[in-house]
């Protein structure tokens, strides 16, 4: 019998029911709540110390794991800094990152710019990387890369993440750091998108970027690393940040797994 033919789909023709997951502020409130709580829960088991309320070790930058969610008004205020920053943009942000920004703490972001902690963003500064950092953009564009449709589109463990876009990167929306580094960028592209409005979203290094299909995708494998203490970068077996059992974002067809 013939082995079946993986075909590797680009992401704005192929759509992943995922029921909701991430798009709403009550579920990414409950991701964060884990995501604190599991963190100081093994940051604690490998040091004998839990982890400084105000400290740089996870992108949650001192959120508490009994973080309470945020209330109508507190919404609202979100709501129009997120269109603010969209009229300033000229797009329309994903409705999973839209949810994201309304349910993260205040407080708790980090500044961008060429800022050495990791965190994420606040909704009045994230911007391009051409305008963030030129300098990291113009040494991608001195070797430029451009992967082919499959080598571009296959996901998850099968991903080499040497094949990317260099064309990409200078339109792509930074959202924060995910290491103590000015070149460690979280990144959403808008020149990939699913049906719903998703952008594929990614993890920038110096040899390369780990890209997800979706947002909650890299949300689940980022904290997958960072409650380990990974060394590796991602992706990691979809099956295995589900077996942990700390990221209550379940996906319903992990396709790129």
């Amino acid at each position: 019998m013939k082995k079946p033919v993986v075909v590797a789909v680009p992401l704005r023709l192929r759509y992943t029911e995922w029921m909701g997951c991430g798009s709403c502020v009550e579920s990414w409130h409950r991701f964060l709540r884990c995501w604190a709580e599991a963190f100081a829960r093994e940051h604690k088991k490998r040091s004998g110390v839990a982890p400084a309320a105000h400290g740089h070790l996870t992108v949650m930058n001192g959120i508490a794991p009994e973080m309470l969610p945020p209330d109508c008004l507190e919404i609202r205020r979100r709501e129009v800094e997120i269109h603010t920053a969209e009229h300033r943009l000229g797009l329309t942000l994903p409705p999973s990152y839209r949810a994201f920004l309304q349910a993260f703490p205040r407080g708790h972001h980090v500044a961008a710019g060429e800022g050495e902690h990791r965190g994420f963003f606040p909704p009045a500064q994230i911007d391009r990387l051409e305008k963030l950092a030129p300098v990291l953009l113009a040494r991608f564009e001195e070797a430029p890369v451009e992967a082919g449709l499959h080598e571009y589109c296959t996901y998850g463990v099968d991903q080499n993440p040497g094949w990317f876009r260099t064309r990409y990167l200078r339109e792509a929306i930074v959202i924060g750091r995910y290491a103590d580094d000015a070149g460690n960028l979280i990144l959403l592209h808008p020149q990939e998108r699913s049906r719903d409005g998703g952008m594929e979203a990614g993890l920038l290094f110096s040899d390369g970027e780990y890209r997800a299909p979706l947002l909650v995708e890299l949300m689940r494998q980022l904290c997958h690393r960072e409650i380990f203490a990974l060394d590796a970068m991602p992706p990691y077996l979809a099956q295995i940040v589900d077996e942990t059992g700390v990221c209550p974002l379940g996906l319903c067809d992990t396709w790129w797994a």
